[in-house]
């Protein structure tokens, strides 16, 4: 019996610690389940990071060697476009196509290779230089008499000559009366009537600063290089110089253009706006590569006077628009950024090729067999159909527009938001195309108020580029005047461009013209007002 109670409590023992054992061992699955999916939620966020680096590194192999037009690229273009970039000499003189045209000739017709013909390029009032070729002994060696011309034939040219460079020399004469001096009186004197310099005691003309500056400015040729070129040529003027002769023309003959443009700007029923970085050297009580910024703003497509202005400012901040568009009460036309929001009376439109943006970086991210479906290959067709539809109406008056705009597109566009109000994305651009959509939409009604608005606000932004286009290529300005120069003339540049007017033609009026004006009288230097020499060349 007393083995028995032994035994038992030895078993009963046992047992306790199997219990224990066991329930030590549940307690450490449950812990081990939990580090489980601790590691999985990791992996998740590992992957969707690796994934979002991927992105990021396709889109910047795109940025880098891709197209720069927002269409989707398929995977191997980026890697094609990068041996286009290495090979590009050798791949144009192999791929380039040859445009032909049927052209009737008597009794039949044939191809004429446009590309290849000299009166394909070139308008028909060119300048040409004959020269002709004859045989030096044009008498018959058979009989000794003198040939007579049975024909010719003519071969064509294009000879392209480099700039040249010429001093023009004025001479004003003075007279005086001999026959009165001879008398003994007081002896009259007449001398021609001096025309103003352009800068004082200077030898800069008006022809030597306007092509400085289509140069720079509309070349993209750096000052540096241009006193290089001149240098080659025998002449050696310095960029310090052209520099001084640029700022001195956009200060006293450009900024009274400048400023009258601005007061007709501000009186324009739509205006677009953008701004870009840009870094200027010695700024007062700032480091070198602090970044400035130039901003943007020009007339809506269908304004009678197209306008548009650069501004130089040292910051980005809301208070740079507010104070130049001061007193603006029309539609402004821009992308998200929230520093326009602070200007009172403008009423903000927002950018419908801004929210494509988005979806299209996230698709230049993704792999292709990933695009099919996603979040970013809705929110692009979408928006493509509705920018597809509203260019059919572009032609149209603006009244008309509306109406289309109200029967075809609004349904469209509500669509739009419903959509982006259903979905949901953790991170990337297809996030943060959902999201400007979702901030943006109360700008996106007066699409349906006013047909003379655009659904984008590309017309700012492709304007904006030449002036990324010339920084890229002068680095930076060396000056706040410097900067505040560049804002003048890139003003006028483009503002002619958009009146059809050649650049070099318009700044090349200005600076004759202008000398001879009374002070403030800008009038016949808008670019509405100035000749028909100013017009651009229609081959």
């Amino acid at each position: 019996m007393k083995n028995d109670v032994s035994k038992t409590e030895e078993l009963q023992k046992k047992l306790d610690e199997l219990l224990e054992e066991n329930k030590a061992l549940k307690e450490d699955l449950v812990v081990a389940k939990g580090d489980l999916a601790a590691t999985k939620e990791d992996l998740i966020a590992t992957q969707a990071d690796l994934k979002l680096a991927e992105e990021k590194l396709r889109r910047a192999l795109k940025r880098m060697f891709g197209s720069k037009s927002e269409h989707i690229a398929i995977d191997g273009d980026i890697y094609e476009q990068l041996s286009f970039v290495l090979n590009e000499a050798e791949l144009i003189s192999d791929t380039e196509p040859v445009e032909t045209e049927t052209v009737e000739v008597k009794g039949h017709k044939r191809k004429r290779v446009k590309s290849g013909s000299v009166e394909d390029i070139i308008p028909d009032d060119a300048p040409v230089e004959i020269i002709e070729h004859r045989p030096d002994d044009i008498i018959c060696p058979e009989c000794g008499s003198e040939m007579e011309e049975i024909g010719k034939e003519v071969r064509r040219t294009l000879v392209l000559i480099p700039k040249h460079y010429v001093v023009r020399e004025e001479h004003f004469y003075k007279y005086a009366c001999k026959v009165c001096d001879d008398k003994g009186t007081e002896t009259p004197i007449v001398e021609a009537e001096r025309t103003p310099t352009l800068i004082p005691g200077s030898y800069a003309s008006a022809e030597a600063v306007a092509n400085i500056i289509h140069d720079k400015f509309v070349m993209y040729s750096p000052l540096y290089r241009q006193e290089q070129d001149w240098l080659r040529m025998g002449l050696k003027l310095s960029r310090q110089t052209m520099s001084y002769w640029l700022i001195y023309c956009a200060e006293k003959y450009f900024r009274p253009i400048y400023e009258e443009l601005r007061l007709r700007l501000l009186n324009a029923q739509i205006l677009h706006a953008d701004e870009t970085p840009v870094q200027v050297l010695h700024e007062p009580d700032r480091k070198a590569k602090t970044k400035s910024y130039m901003w943007l703003y020009m007339t809506g497509r269908y304004e009678k006077e197209q306008i548009v202005l650069y501004n130089y400012n040292e910051n980005r901040s809301g208070a740079v628009p507010k104070a130049f568009l001061a007193g603006y009460s029309g539609y402004l036309q821009t992308d998200g950024y929230s520093g326009y929001n602070i200007l009172d009376k403008a009423k903000r439109i927002g950018c419908l090729a801004h929210a494509r943006r988005y979806f299209t970086d996230a698709l230049n991210g993704m792999k292709e067999h990933e695009r099919k479906g996603s979040v970013a290959q809705e929110g692009f067709t979408r928006i493509e159909r509705i920018l597809l539809e509203d260019k059919k109406l572009v032609d149209l008056p603006p009244e008309e527009r509306l109406e289309k705009r109200l029967e075809a597109i609004k349904p469209l566009m509500d669509e739009l938001f419903e959509w982006a109000n259903s979905v949901q994305v953790l991170k990337g651009k297809a996030k943060d195309g959902i999201t400007y959509l979702k901030n943006q939409r109360s700008t996106f009604s007066p699409f349906f108020e006013n047909g003379c608005i655009e659904l984008t606000n590309n017309r700012a932004e492709r304007s904006i580029k030449p002036f990324v286009m010339g920084r890229k290529n002068f680095l930076f300005c060396n000056t706040p005047r410097g900067a505040t120069a560049a804002e003048v003339i890139y003003s006028l540049i483009e503002t002619a461009k958009f009146n059809g007017l050649d650049p070099y033609e318009y700044i090349l009026f200005v600076l004759s013209t202008a000398p001879n004006l009374a002070a403030g009288d800008v009038g016949p230097l808008l670019p509405w007002n100035v000749p028909e020499s100013c017009k651009k060349t229609k081959a």
